[in-house]
């Protein structure tokens, strides 16, 4: 991201564009849930339950500090292995709006199809049943492109709400913007909300994360040795331009969501010192912006308190960046065989109807932790 030039002279002006109004960072804190591309999934899987576990852990110590589960696959996974004082303590913070969660199963390519989603989301519809809640909104991140069986599959489960962190290494943002609502019409006319968000580490690119500053998109004056070294620098180098940037475009909200994880890359832990960031930011810049953390959840309460006018888009959002199974294509013809062979069981084929099988095996039997997620070869 290069900040307009504009904006930039509107910040060396004290950026009174945002001092007329102040303007609200809305922090989501999160961990990108990528199979492969820091290590193996089971490694992974054993790290996010960590994760839960701290996150838990600092919501009990500081009241301000929010969590955003970006998938529920490791939710689902942790809850088997939670000990019964940790599913209650967990219960009891997704209820407060402390924990958020997301009823995206994983960041799926479109090899999933429509009857492996809806099974999912069944069984993770019930799991938060179980926990007192329901599944209202979901996330996706690094991906750039929904199938209509999954907006199909959420919405036949009860989510309203979609935010996307789509990354344009491959492709581009629907409607070539960001930070954008608009609400994707399926055939049948029901729509799902969409938030059209940032890349999912740019509230690290913003100074907020101490010790997990990035510039992946951001190009400015600030080089390698302030972002390593010098977090509160680059926060009042950038926040106060990427608002300014913002209101230059026209965008109508007073209050814009960012992501932001505990590390520069994915499958990164929960960070209490985004927390002291945030504090520190509010002493000393609140009057001008104000940044606070928040979950899907809160964020899209938000946004319908607007009562803003949300245009309404229809058509494919198609996947261009499927790199992942390109990568192992052996498991991908695994996977593919399987799907293949679990329809005909399931249709009563007759090649099983001979062999001596029955119905008896079903989806959910198939639905374990092999998925057809993103992931890139190591």
């Amino acid at each position: 991201m290069v900040f307009p030039a504009a904006a930039a002279r509107s910040a060396g002006r004290k950026d009174t564009a945002v001092a007329r109004a102040p303007f609200t960072l809305l922090l989501i804190h999160h961990s990108h849930t990528d199979i492969g591309y820091t290590d193996l999934q089971g490694r992974i899987l054993r790290r996010h339950v960590h994760f839960l576990r701290r996150a838990m852990d600092i919501c009990g110590r500081r009241p301000e500090f929010r969590w955003q589960c970006e998938t529920f696959w490791p939710v689902e996974r942790a809850l088997t292995g939670f000990s019964r004082e940790e599913r209650g303590t967990f219960a009891r913070l997704v209820a407060a709006g402390r924990i958020g969660l997301s009823a995206n199963p994983l960041n799926f390519s479109e090899l999933a199809d429509e009857d492996l989603l809806q099974t999912l989301l069944d069984r993770h519809a019930g799991t938060a049943a179980s926990l007192g809640t329901v599944l209202r909104s979901a996330m996706t991140a690094d991906i750039n492109g929904l199938g209509r069986g999954w907006a199909r599959a959420m919405l036949d489960h009860g989510v309203e709400h979609v935010f996307t962190c789509v990354h344009t290494h491959h492709g581009t943002h629907p409607l070539h913007r960001t930070q954008t609502p608009f609400r994707w019409e399926m055939p049948d006319g029901r729509r799902l909300l969409v938030w059209n968000g940032e890349h999912y580490h740019l509230g690290n690119e913003m100074g907020l994360a101490p010790d997990a500053c990035a510039s992946y998109l951001t190009k400015d004056e600030c080089d390698a040795d302030t972002i390593h070294r010098g977090w509160w620098q680059v926060a009042e180098t950038r926040i106060r331009r990427y608002c300014a940037a913002l209101k230059e475009r026209g965008y109508l909200y007073r209050f814009a969501p960012l992501m932001i994880s505990g590390l520069r890359t994915d499958n990164g832990p929960p960070s209490e010192a985004i927390l002291d960031a945030v504090e520190r930011w509010n002493a000393a810049h609140g009057g001008e912006v104000t940044v606070a953390m928040t979950t899907l959840d809160a964020f899209f309460d938000r946004l319908h308190a607007e009562r803003a006018a949300i245009p309404v888009h229809a058509g494919d959002w198609p996947d261009w960046w499927s790199d992942g199974p390109t990568g192992d294509a052996p498991a991908v013809r695994l996977f593919r065989c399987a799907v293949r062979d679990l329809a005909r069981l399931t249709l009563g084929h007759w090649e099983y109807r001979d062999r001596g099988l029955d119905r008896g095996l079903t989806v959910r039997d198939a639905s374990g932790d092999t998925l057809p997620c993103q992931f890139d070869p190591v």
